[in-house]
């Protein structure tokens, strides 16, 4: 699966900052209040003022959290150039305090088990310089080769190297159940109705709100709603985990998708948000204004809920389900694609929706309106004309769809003609020969389509081809 275009193309390190942000705070009358900030941070070369001023409201997003199990969650700081950096966290009972690593990597499997050991040795004081050294070695890692890489972290303290070995994913994959626990936690929370219904308001580009009493689980539900809209990426405001003194994102006019804690959530006047789309996830209860699921094409929603439905939901079944819903969608576009010798290949949008029934036009009509399609299209040909190409999961579909259509239009034929076989009882001899080769073409169409695409595409991008100071490794406390 392509990475979005959303995170950063080559982040320069694994991790940009570590940050242990306190809870409570002691006031100028030694009294004891809630307010998080940052106790600890690392490296103290990182000063990006607007990002640590975010980061304690982020990890204690709202006062009353009820927190009664060691709870790992994300949220989603959005740059300037509308890159993400996801903030990876943990949260003990027993603390008062969250850990906090800041990356450009979408790695949540990777970096919550790096938290994880973290969080077994930050509270103790005599293991601060075996945290130090860990920091160290792990800042100063390379960022693994994709697919199938290793990240190894090799800390030395003391005269002595310990070696920790972590997964990362493979971006050339669909998200799996249950190594993607983004999506387990989703599949496991809510039906596959409300998954259709929420994938029918994100392809419509809605306001979009859920909300949870656990932190884990409303982070995971915003991140897997937007993984599965693979091959396209959420493109507008995205907030997996709300703070309560951002709540005027809320009423913001262009399309959101914003997780509410419940404690926030529980005070907000929903009269006032306008037509949103709500989904409360410890309830698998969803609430629409929109006939979203009713306006998507033919065959579409139950396309879904037969696969789901019919297999055991291991493995990449659930984003596979939806990625052929897509394929459907826009699997099409490759046809709207123009090879013009000496010229970049272009989207023509008029015959990508001259090229679909007729059943799925008015929708797709609206579909050229999306800013997330717009993306994909754009990125696509920003591949083709870069010479990258690209040989994912979604092309694989694409190829698989055509040769299924192919052989049921060629099926079709054999069932017409063995009819008048019949009703006739002649061959059909008359029949034009051109249009029998025409028919047994079609076997074959889905297999030679990308084939035939690759070689206009390589035809026609031929045509077109004549030192920063190193970080002070400083655990810094911050006062």
């Amino acid at each position: 699966m392509q990475k979005s275009t959303r995170y950063k193309s080559n982040p320069d390190r694994i991790f940009d900052c570590y940050c242990e942000v306190s809870l409570k705070i002691k006031d100028s009358n030694g009294n004891v209040r809630e307010k998080p900030w940052i106790k600890r941070r690392f490296p103290d070369t990182y000063k990006v003022r607007e990002v640590l001023e975010s980061v304690p409201k982020f990890a204690y997003p709202c006062s009353n959290l009820s927190i009664d199990d060691v709870t790992q969650f994300s949220f989603v700081l959005t740059n300037i150039d509308s890159k993400w950096t996801i903030g990876y966290c943990m949260i003990s009972p027993t603390t008062d305090s969250c850990i906090v690593l800041l990356s450009q990597l979408p790695w949540h499997e990777t970096f919550f088990k790096i938290v994880a050991h973290i969080g077994s040795i930050y509270t103790i004081e005599s293991k601060q310089d075996e945290l130090l050294s860990f920091l160290k070695a792990l800042y100063q890692c390379k960022i693994p080769e994709q697919p199938n890489g290793k990240l190894v972290v090799q800390p030395s303290l003391s005269g002595l190297t310990k070696k920790f070995v972590y997964d990362v994913p493979d971006h050339h994959s669909l998200a799996s159940i249950p190594q993607d626990r983004n999506l387990t936690e989703y599949y496991n929370a809510i039906g596959i109705e409300s998954m259709i219904t929420l994938f029918a308001s994100a392809l419509n580009e809605r306001h979009i709100l859920i909300t949870s009493k656990k932190l884990d689980r409303l982070s995971a539900c915003a991140q897997a709603l937007n993984t599965l809209l693979y091959p396209m990426h959420w493109q507008h405001i995205f907030i997996s985990v709300l703070p309560s003194d951002l709540l005027a994102y809320l009423q913001a006019p262009m399309p959101y998708l914003i997780g509410v804690p419940e404690p926030t959530f529980k005070k907000l006047k929903l009269s006032e948000l306008g037509d949103i789309v709500l989904l409360l996830a410890d309830d698998d209860v969803t609430q629409t204004p929109h006939d979203d699921v009713k306006n998507l094409p033919p065959g579409i929603a139950n396309s879904i809920r037969n696969e789901l439905k019919s297999q055991v939901a291991l493995g990449d079944t659930v984003s596979r389900a939806f990625l052929r819903a897509l394929v459907m969608l826009i699997g099409g576009y490759r046809e709207a694609l123009e090879f013009n010798d000496g010229e970049k290949i272009t989207f023509n949008h008029d015959r990508f929706i001259a090229t679909r029934s007729i059943t799925f036009q008015p929708f797709l009509k609206k579909m050229l309106e999306l800013q997330m399609f717009r993306q994909f299209i754009e990125g696509r040909l920003e591949m083709l004309n870069s010479g990258q190409g690209f040989n994912d999961d979604f092309e694989f579909e694409v190829n698989l769809y055509e040769e299924r259509t192919a052989n049921q239009v060629n099926l079709q034929y054999q069932d017409w003609l063995n009819d008048m076989k019949t009703k006739s009882g002649v061959l059909l001899r008359s029949i034009n020969p051109s249009l029998k080769l025409m028919y047994r073409g079609l076997k074959d169409r889905g297999k030679q389509a990308y084939k035939d695409w690759k070689v206009k595409m390589n035809d026609s991008q031929s045509s077109n081809h004549g030192q920063a100071a190193a970080p002070s490794f400083f655990y810094s406390r911050m006062n």
